[in-house]
């Protein structure tokens, strides 16, 4: 069976039906083959299965169960059937890319079309959650960017909803229609002059029916209430919806693709639909009703909210253009406001978190790390471009968030951190640091290296405002979390960081190289690489950018004599491994000399996993530690901590403190050696010497 959730937001969310069905059918099963199991259960002496089958006696009891079982088998049976294969096609995973396949053979060819651009999109949502059914009524300004005409125009619509009413502000023909696929093709009469506009307008019906082989689907349901624009047909031929995997490709007859195209590729810095840039352009107005009692929220800054006809309506608009991804919720929300000033007091923001009403604890955290992320990401990257902010709690158990364009969710799971105690890593004010930073997302190309783009540069930006808001101990007890092999593992093999795509380099190595050249060239410097980064790609007609234009603005900002530490670790896989094998004090009058016996070694890694040690002459940092009288077992703040020539191999560091030490470490913050092990060898206690 398809399992069944409940979470507080939205309850079961009709997932009990289709767990329910499911269960009775394989129920029946069981029950049935217990009568079987009963009836040829071995009794007496027979060996021969022939001449026990010969010797079965049916009681009419059994007969009876028998009937009951099948009966209940075949209706049940039909009832799933009926919701899985009737009011749904069902499809395999091979159906589903054969018809991926279709698409590409039957619509690529329409890729290199020109298409004009949505600007302006005028939404009319009406939800009614107690039927699970919601309509759009839309209107899309769409513009001729280009410097030639358009004569035809490519609609992707979703097959899961019924789009209807397709038409256009001037006369337009339907060439091409697939129903199955989505695709419409209309020519357009008089084609479409560079700057022209026209409106495309169309309605989207979704409602729920049943269930599917996989459960319920939850877009509408009495309560949480969650979907996306992803209802609404898209312009222009989807290569996103192109199979990626180049077995499949080849099964299905279709010439290779690279998965992922190469960081080297320059057409895929042009075409910003191929790209990701979270404000592509789009003014959002919409207008959303909902059932009474509840509240209906869309992008933008709620305008006006009214009541008719037992339904609750609201309206939202954008003070500026958002991205490609939507989303829209109706609940039973509280509300939470508060308005951020500039600390030159010429801009307000209205931040607004909508929420669960038992969920309210975590709302300060939030609404604190929003606050404090706007001023220091305003200040270090430019301002935040809109006047509004909206945080909106969906149901379910995760803890994580998502951020589009001045609008970011976050699981229900989120809200049930509790207080966090002093000194823990605060994850919550954490996370909303990390997906605020979303909103000064530079617009990259989807090459290689785009993960390191978008999170690799956010959790940088996030590990900066947890130093600024909470302080530098916050900070390195947040990046001594991150440290920790889990959920990512560490890699030493494959492509270097220009060109990283899994997790592990975009969530864990490209914060931890940002924050390395920040501990070594300065934060202002990084700061400086990375808003010059954002400014100029975010300048109309700008390329998309990329890791080199990363690695570029870095390295403008990196003196020469610290030039090889930014290639290392970017456009290499290298290491350092740094340990302390001893170290010994002795009291002089009134001061202690430390004597530590460090060990360095630099590895680079090839895309095997091959090892190659490298001559090393690095600046690393030596530290040296007291014990901390206030908290026992603890160690204070350090007595020595300065950057040190170190070379490969073994060496001998004399240093001289004025306190007792009791802890000597190389590389204690773990700029270059960035994996914390259990058995740190980065530290070692100190023997004292008489």
């Amino acid at each position: 069976n398809p399992g069944w959730s409940f979470t507080e937001i939205r309850g079961f969310g009709g997932s009990l039906l289709a767990w329910f069905w499911f269960t009775c059918y394989w129920a029946s099963w069981a029950f049935l083959l217990m009568i079987i199991a009963r009836v040829l259960w071995v009794r007496g002496k027979k060996e021969n299965f022939t001449s026990r089958i010969a010797a079965i006696s049916i009681s009419r009891t059994t007969k009876l169960l028998g009937a009951g079982a099948l009966t209940l088998l075949a209706l049940t049976g039909t009832y799933v059937f009926y919701n899985t294969n009737i009011l749904h096609a069902y499809q395999t995973a091979t159906d589903v890319d054969k018809e991926s396949a279709r698409y590409e053979r039957m619509f690529s060819k329409y890729g290199n079309d020109l298409q004009p651009t949505l600007k302006n999109a005028d939404l009319n949502i009406k939800v009614y959650p107690d039927e699970q059914r919601g309509v759009v009524y839309a209107n899309f300004t769409l513009v001729n960017q280009y410097k030639e005409p358009i004569s035809s125009i490519h609609l992707a619509a979703n097959p899961a909803v019924t789009t209807t009413i397709i038409k256009f502000s001037q006369k337009a023909k339907l060439e091409v229609y697939d129903e199955k696929l989505g695709h419409y093709t209309y020519t357009l009469t008089k084609p479409l002059q560079p700057g022209e506009k026209l409106v495309l307008t169309f309605k989207v019906e979704y409602k729920s029916r049943g269930f599917q082989n996989g459960g319920v689907r939850t877009d509408v349901v009495e309560n949480g209430s969650y979907f996306t624009n992803a209802w609404l047909p898209k312009i222009g031929y989807q290569s996103r919806r192109q199979l990626v995997q180049p077995s499949i490709r080849r099964e299905m007859g279709l010439p290779e693709k690279p998965v992922v195209a190469s960081l080297y590729d320059e057409e895929m810095l042009t075409d910003r639909d191929a790209g990701l840039d979270f404000k592509t352009g789009v003014n959002l107005t919409t207008q959303i009703s909902t059932k009474a009692g509840q509240t209906a929220v869309a992008p933008g800054r709620l305008i006006s909210t009214w009541q008719k006809e037992g339904r609750s309506y609201f309206k939202y608009q954008t003070s500026a253009a958002i991205g490609n991804q939507w989303d829209f919720f109706s609940a039973r929300f509280d509300v939470k406001k508060e308005v951020w000033k500039s600390p030159d007091g010429q801009q307000k923001v209205e931040v607004a978190i909508y929420h669960n009403a038992g969920h309210k604890p975590v709302t300060n955290t939030i609404m604190e790390a929003a606050k404090a992320t706007l001023s220091y990401y305003s200040q270090e990257f430019g301002p935040y471009e809109y006047n509004h902010l909206t945080f909106v709690e969906s149901a379910g158990t995760g803890i994580g968030m998502h951020a589009e364009a001045s609008l970011i969710t976050y699981s229900e799971g989120s809200a049930r951190f509790e207080a966090i105690p002093e000194g823990k890593v605060d994850l919550p004010f954490a996370i909303v640091t990390h997906e605020m930073a979303h909103q000064w997302t530079v617009p990259f190309g989807f090459v290689e290296g785009a993960p390191v783009m978008t999170e690799g540069i956010a959790w940088y930006y996030g590990l900066m405002a947890i130093k600024h808001a909470r302080g530098a101990e916050q900070q390195q007890k947040m990046l001594k979390m991150m440290r920790r092999p889990y959920p990512y593992e560490p890699i030493r093999r494959g492509e270097p960081l220009i060109r990283g795509l899994d997790p592990y380099m975009a969530y864990r190595k490209a914060p931890f190289a940002l924050y390395t050249m920040n501990q070594h060239i300065g934060e202002e410097k990084v700061n400086n690489a990375l808003k010059n980064l954002l400014q100029i790609h975010s300048q109309p007609g700008a390329p998309l950018a990329t890791t080199l234009n990363l690695y570029k603005y870095l390295e403008d900002e990196t003196p020469d004599s610290l030039r090889y530490l930014l290639h290392d670790l970017f456009k290499e896989n290298t290491y350092w491994n740094l340990d302390v094998e001893g170290a010994t004090a002795k009291e002089e009058d009134g001061r202690w000399e430390v004597l530590m016996e460090v060990t360095a070694n630099k590895v680079q890694f090839d895309s095997a996993g091959v090892e190659t040690k490298l001559p090393m002459k690095e600046w690393v940092e030596i530290g040296v530690f007291a014990a901390d009288k206030s908290r026992r077992g603890k160690t204070s703040n350090p007595l020595y901590l300065q950057k040190h020539l170190i070379k490969a191999g073994k060496q001998t560091i004399t240093i001289q403190v004025d306190e007792k030490p009791v802890l000597a470490s190389i590389d204690p913050n773990h700029i270059l050696d960035i994996e914390e092990r259990e058995d740190d060898k980065n530290f070692h206690s100190i023997e004292m010497i008489e």
